[in-house]
């Protein structure tokens, strides 16, 4: 059973084999997916990876929620990535585009193009797990497997840190604007904008911490006693079969790279 509520993560909820998936088959989903795309080097298996990343957000329902939070910064990587090796990267390779004295390097848009697709597919297995799993669940499951209680807690407010901050700044912009704030125009205007909600947000952070910290004492989350769980994490009868096959994947990417033909 998940919690329904999804305020300051990024959550989706579904009703997916994917989301009904145990937080810890989707977490070892993601651990290998990534190991997989750090130990290949050759493009078309980097490709495949990443293409079972797109298949598996699709799947799972939330592929427009991935494009929402990643596209445009995916976009600017690739640009400067391409810009970036294709004209600067060294030694001997076929030029593809000349323009004026740059010249576009087939070698440098190649290793471009791995990177990005490394990149792609670490970010994709990262939010599969994130965009599917309530951190609720998430930390539950971290530490019903034997994983301290901090560590849980590092984990719930890592995941929540981003739109916390974005949630708290959109208000504060809000509030100030209100009160006649211009925050468009130049670039100068713009920046200007920015200083009066530097205060509002570190203070506000800071009350955040303090609420949180006083919260977890009250409900004694520095006991030493052993704790119960209100929710039931229930695995899935395919599971098993599921992290069998993660795991020959794995070996067999290994194993295909130990003879040079990944």
């Amino acid at each position: 059973m998940t919690v329904s509520g999804t305020s300051g993560t990024l959550f989706q909820a579904g009703a997916s084999f994917v989301h009904a998936a145990h937080p810890t088959t989707k977490l070892l989903y993601a651990v290998v997916t990534i190991a997989c795309s750090l130990v290949v080097t050759r493009l078309p298996f980097l490709a495949a990876l990443a293409l079972s990343v797109c298949v598996v957000l699709y799947l799972a329902g939330v592929w427009r929620a991935f494009l929402r939070a990643t596209a445009r910064y995916l976009v600017l990587l690739t640009f400067f990535l391409l810009v970036i090796q294709g004209l600067f990267r060294e030694g001997p390779s076929a030029v593809l585009l000349q323009i004026g004295p740059a010249s576009l390097k087939t070698a440098g848009v190649l290793f471009a193009a791995s990177m990005v697709l490394r990149i792609f597919t670490m970010v994709g297995a990262f939010l599969v797990v994130v965009l599917t799993t309530h951190p609720a669940d998430l930390v539950q499951a971290i530490e019903q497997a034997g994983a301290s209680p901090r560590v849980g807690y590092l984990l719930l407010a890592t995941l929540q840190l981003s739109p916390e901050m974005v949630e708290r700044a959109r208000r504060i912009i809000d509030a100030q604007r209100s009160r006649g704030l211009r925050t468009d125009g130049s670039l100068v205007m713009r920046f200007r904008g920015l200083v009066p909600l530097v205060g509002p947000l570190f203070y506000g952070s800071l009350m955040s911490v303090e609420a949180k910290a006083m919260a977890l004492t009250a409900r004694g989350f520095f006991t030493q006693r052993r704790k119960t769980w209100v929710r039931t994490l229930a695995h899935q009868p395919w599971e098993p079969a599921a992290r069998i096959a993660l795991g020959a994947v794995f070996v067999g990417v290994v194993v295909l790279r130990v003879l040079g033909w990944a």
